[in-house]
Formats: C-alpha cells, sequence, structure tokens
C-alpha cells in the first residue's frame, strides 16, 4: 500500500515538472515575439536553455528511478518467493528426517 503512495507522489512530481517545463517554453515564446512582456531573464538565452535541458533531465532521471524501482520492486518479491519455497523445503525434509522416511 506504502508502494502505490510512493508512485502516485512520483507520477504527480513527474506531471508538476511537466508543466513547468511547458510553462516556462510559453513564457520564453511570448517573450521573444512580444516585447511589452519583458520577461525576468529575458537578456539570457543560455539560462532558459539550460534550465530546460536540466528539468528533461530531470524527468528522464525519475522515470529511471521509476523503473528500477519496479525492477527491484520484482526481484525482492522474487526473493521472498524463493526464501518461501526454500522454508518449504526444508519443513518437508525436516518432516521426512523425523518419520524417518528416509532410512
Amino acid at each position: 500500500m506504502i508502494e502505490h503512495k510512493i508512485f502516485i507522489l512520483i507520477y504527480f512530481y513527474f506531471y508538476y515538472q511537466l508543466i513547468l517545463i511547458f510553462l516556462h517554453l510559453k513564457y520564453f515564446q511570448t517573450s521573444l515575439f512580444q516585447s511589452d512582456k519583458i520577461p525576468k531573464y529575458q537578456d539570457n538565452f543560455l539560462f532558459y536553455i539550460i534550465f530546460i535541458v536540466f528539468k528533461i533531465f530531470l524527468i528522464l532521471l525519475l522515470i529511471i528511478s521509476v523503473i528500477l524501482l519496479l525492477i527491484v520492486n520484482q526481484i525482492l518479491l522474487l526473493l521472498i518467493l524463493i526464501l518461501k519455497l526454500m522454508r518449504i523445503l526444508i519443513t518437508l525434509i525436516t518432516i521426512c528426517i523425523i518419520t524417518g522416511v528416509f532410512l
């Protein structure tokens, strides 16, 4: 149940970052063509490029982390299943030894 809450938070953060990128792109585009709207960083074109690349990098990092979290989750579930099967196997071997089936 906690994992679902974590995934919901990650998805909300992901969409929040996408919205920020599109807002900044739109704001920058209007500042280029409309001289009455003076943005905060109008002279610094490189700042916008670095900012957008950084945001895209954060989103890619977020996607990679979600994929890795899913893979690790599946590996942990597989390990738990293997441990449960080993416990059942050890229990069966113990019962066989106690009852003398192997003798």
